[in-house]
């Protein structure tokens, strides 16, 4: 579908200040029960804990509480 945005959030993950934000193509059809050019997809994403992020969250608090 056309977008304001361009091919800026069509599919695949975006990363924008530190965001990440994943779009996938879907499945469905919007106004017209066809497909063109775009196969249709399910995504299956794992998510995990930032491992760096907690480490450096853990040093900072333990510099601030000795």
């Amino acid at each position: 579908m056309p977008s304001r945005y361009g091919q800026r959030y069509a599919a695949g993950e975006i990363v924008e200040e530190g965001r990440h934000l994943f779009v996938t193509t879907g499945l469905g059809t919007s106004i017209w029960p066809v497909r063109f050019r775009v196969p249709p997809e399910i995504a299956l994403l794992t998510l995990r804990p930032a491992k760096t992020l907690n480490r450096s969250r853990a040093a900072r608090e333990a510099a601030h509480h000795p």
